[in-house]
């Protein structure tokens, strides 16, 4: 069988599964034969590029970028390469990638730069890899209601992608959502106590005092013990009043934790407060 009835049972999607396969050798000899079929996607809008990234494939990824200056092309999910290569922990690829004239800030359609995916998903891994780059990325970029990755991290109970990314990273916990809550509140509110204690930790570190952090308002003045209440995890609320969260803090409608407490019946939460700090009682 000669070199043209080869290429003749070749279909354009052969360069996907090759380019997934991480085979250098048959990407070059497929491409090299049709370049066009570098613009080949799939079902669901991926590209090799894509694939590639997923299994940390730098051998096609290099072949492709001579030919492809940046690897912004989205799936049909807004995912870029770059997305992938995150949530598969491919290291080396998103390195590869993001030296490569990749935008690193990208968002897809439920509005996810990689910082923001890599923070909600725990993929702690890739986050340091996005670490190492990050003079390239915004690390306050915002997401959806414009949370950014920190807000992300806080809301899944994400405690070491907390520490990274204000480590790291350099994500500012003064940053507010759409709603003005701020990543403290996003914490408490959601009951991700180890997300919280890792961010009263790694803040402080920061010019950021905890005492300050759990004074951090709303615009209905909400403080952070405010959202641990409404959480009604004991472990959060306990973790702000060991901090320092005062129960006497007051919403704008002057109603104290302890009146938030009260109304929601929240009998256990009510003696915990009042035992960690007996002097508000009177």
């Amino acid at each position: 069988i000669d070199e043209t009835q080869i290429l003749l049972r070749d279909s354009p999607l052969k360069l996907l599964e090759v380019a997934e396969n991480g085979d250098v050798q048959e990407f070059q000899r497929l491409l090299s034969a049709d370049r066009l079929s570098l613009l080949v996607w799939d079902d669901k809008g991926r590209t090799a590029a894509h694939l590639a990234a997923s299994k940390n494939h730098v051998g096609i990824l290099k072949i492709i970028a001579k030919i492809e200056t940046q690897f912004g092309d989205p799936d049909e999910d807004g995912n870029t390469p770059l997305h992938f290569a995150v949530d598969s922990e491919a290291v080396d690829a998103i390195s590869f990638i993001l030296t490569h004239g990749a935008d690193g800030d990208v968002l897809n359609k439920k509005l996810q730069s990689p910082l923001h995916l890599a923070a909600e998903l725990g993929r702690v891994t890739s986050l340091k890899a996005l670490a190492n780059h990050s003079s390239l990325l915004d690390v306050n970029l915002p997401g959806e209601c414009g949370r950014t990755p920190l807000h992300s991290a806080c809301i899944q109970d994400q405690p070491e992608c907390v520490k990274i990314l204000i480590e790291e990273l350099g994500a500012s916990p003064h940053v507010a959502c759409s709603d003005s809550v701020l990543p403290v509140h996003d914490a408490a509110k959601y009951g991700s106590w180890n997300a919280l204690g890792a961010l009263l930790s790694s803040a402080e570190k920061f010019d950021c005092p905890v005492e300050e952090m759990l004074n951090f308002q709303d615009v209905d003045g909400n403080v952070a013990l405010h959202f641990a209440l409404q959480s009604r995890d004991i472990k959060t609320v306990q973790l702000c009043l060991e901090s320092g969260a005062k129960i006497s803090a007051t919403q704008n409608d002057l109603s104290t934790a302890v009146h938030l407490a009260c109304a929601q019946g929240s009998t256990e939460i009510v003696k915990l407060m009042f035992t960690l700090q007996p002097e508000e009682k009177a």
